[in-house]
């Protein structure tokens, strides 16, 4: 009897034990599902404050690339403003994210989704064009740990981008010398007659494009192009450029501005090119190889150009220099459409300047989030 007692008390004492073991089992999953509950919550909520200023951000962008600001009147280097065939000062708007910083609009408290996100914004001229700028969302009337930072990087073009009517507003001619001009070589092959094409510029239009070109510069000695090299939009100071062919190529992009000290191309190649869709502008251009020349936007030569050799020269657009010589058996061929003056800030170009856009853009985004 007593052994029966004793069993059914140690199963009573298990009974117990199991009971005890789920109790707490129980409360523990009921414990992680509540937090699980409020874990997920807690990221809704999260996730929802981060989109709400992410939107924010974007409505500003979007109102920094739409904006319009105020027109003002298009002027050469020399401060000679430009006019239109009625006699009117040619209007330029500036547009773009750089002249909303510039004329310090400040962006207004945004609501999405019933809250309120202030946006601040902090910007810095690091150079005449060019502003770094710090855009921060945060709620207004909100307790959020949420901070969303965007950083700018805002450019705008070095000059405004003009229309013109009745002409195509470029210099005449493919070449425009300003000293001396001698075609010595055999014509033979030229597919374009520069030696009776080319046309005398003046001294002082020639210093007007000097002036807006801000020269002279001052070149980095460290910087010499032996190889093939890409020029992206941008200034650039190369002392030299010393290109001898070999299947290497030189792009000067549309958007880069190059000063180079000299440059000199020799050899040849059946890929190779040294193309000027950009600007160049070079002390010295001696050419003794067969590399082809392909010029789409400005080559600009301050003292002497001394072709020699058997280059294939293509000129789209124009070529200025103080004095140009030639003595090889050179092709010159292509369109021969001429500088664009707003390249060159010169008003006496040909054509009727029309009401344009100064624009400007972001170059570089980088998000960030803070948490306080």
């Amino acid at each position: 009897m007593k052994h029966l007692q004793s069993q059914r008390g140690a199963a009573l004492i298990l009974v117990l034990f199991i009971v005890v073991f789920i109790a707490i089992a129980g409360t523990m999953m009921l414990n992680s599902t509540i937090y699980s509950q409020k874990t997920i919550l807690a990221n809704e909520e999260v996730q929802g404050e981060f989109y709400r200023a992410e939107g924010a951000l974007d409505l500003v962008l979007e109102e920094m690339n739409q904006y319009e600001g105020d027109f003002i009147e298009w002027r050469d280097a020399n401060g000679e403003v430009f006019y239109d065939s009625k006699g009117e000062p040619i209007l330029i708007q500036q547009t773009g994210p750089f002249f909303y910083l510039e004329d310090n609009v400040t962006p207004s408290s945004i609501e999405i989704g019933s809250e309120i996100i202030k946006v601040k914004m902090d910007a810095e001229l690091v150079n005449p064009n060019q502003y770094i700028a710090t855009i921060t969302a945060n709620y207004l009337n909100k307790d959020s740990s949420i901070n969303r930072v965007l950083e700018l990087d805002v450019s705008k073009l070095e000059t405004p981008k003009i229309e013109y009517s009745g002409g195509n507003g470029a210099l005449e001619g493919p070449i425009q010398y300003v000293s001396s001009f001698n075609h010595n070589g055999s014509t033979v092959h030229d597919e374009l007659d520069v030696e009776n094409t080319t046309v005398n510029m003046t001294n002082s239009t020639f210093q007007s494009i000097k002036n807006h070109l801000n020269t002279p510069v001052t070149h980095d000695k460290l910087f010499n192009i032996t190889e093939s090299h890409e020029f992206p939009a941008g200034r650039h100071y190369p002392n030299s450029i010393n290109y001898s062919g070999n299947e290497n190529q030189i792009d000067i992009k549309p958007g880069a501005v190059v000063f180079a000290k000299n440059v000199n191309l020799t050899g040849g190649g059946n890929s190779s090119y040294f193309k000027v869709d950009g600007i160049l502008v070079v002390d010295d251009l001696n050419v003794s190889g067969n590399i082809p020349i392909i010029i789409n936007g400005a080559l600009i030569v301050m003292n002497h150009v001394n072709i020699t050799g058997g280059a294939d020269i293509t000129i789209n657009s124009g070529i200025i220099a103080n004095n140009f010589a030639t003595t090889g058996a050179n092709r010159f061929g292509g369109m021969a459409k001429g500088i664009n003056c707003s390249l060159l800030g010169i008003s006496n170009c040909g054509g009727t300047p029309e009401v344009s856009l100064w624009t400007s853009s972001i170059l570089n985004i980088k998000y960030q989030t803070l948490r306080n």
